[in-house]
């Protein structure tokens, strides 16, 4: 019988996955092909009602000097209102290099293998694979990573 691969999806294809997602406040589509060419990317799969996803942006924000450069994608599946009272009390809308979206279905859920909020995927300037976090997460660590890239 031929053996299964267990590698997760994410770690077999280390691109910046082909995605779909309505942005934060107005809806506006964000997809790979809408972001910054040679631009550090982060996405952070997260739930508005997660402490530990609450934890983590306190050290994002905190952290942000070394991230500034980077482009974060913050993906949640629950609702606008839901984000918006997340963006309400973090006030991620005055960083310009933060999007908060939604996804209509699991797909990054799934690409990501999921299993717990939150989870954290840097790629580099080429749209690779750097780095990967679940649940606990620290951003300086996230920084140091890319100003070695």
């Amino acid at each position: 019988m031929p053996s299964v691969d267990s590698t997760p999806i994410y770690k077999q294809f280390p691109d910046v996955p082909a995605f779909t997602l309505n942005r934060f406040p107005d809806s506006a589509v964000i997809n790979k092909q809408g972001l910054k060419k040679k631009t550090a990317t982060i996405i952070i799969l997260f739930s508005p009602d997660c402490d530990h996803c609450k934890t983590a942006t306190k050290n994002l924000i905190a952290n942000m000097e070394g991230l500034k450069k980077a482009q974060i994608i913050m993906v949640s599946n629950l609702d606008f209102g839901w984000i918006k009272k997340f963006d309400d009390q973090f006030n991620l809308s005055k960083y310009d290099n933060i999007s908060l979206a939604t996804q209509q279905n699991f797909f990054l859920y799934e690409f990501y293998d999921l299993s717990s909020f939150p989870a954290v995927f840097v790629y580099d300037k080429k749209g690779k694979l750097i780095g990967d976090y679940k649940n606990h997460i620290d951003f300086a660590v996230v920084a140091a990573l890319l100003k070695q890239k």
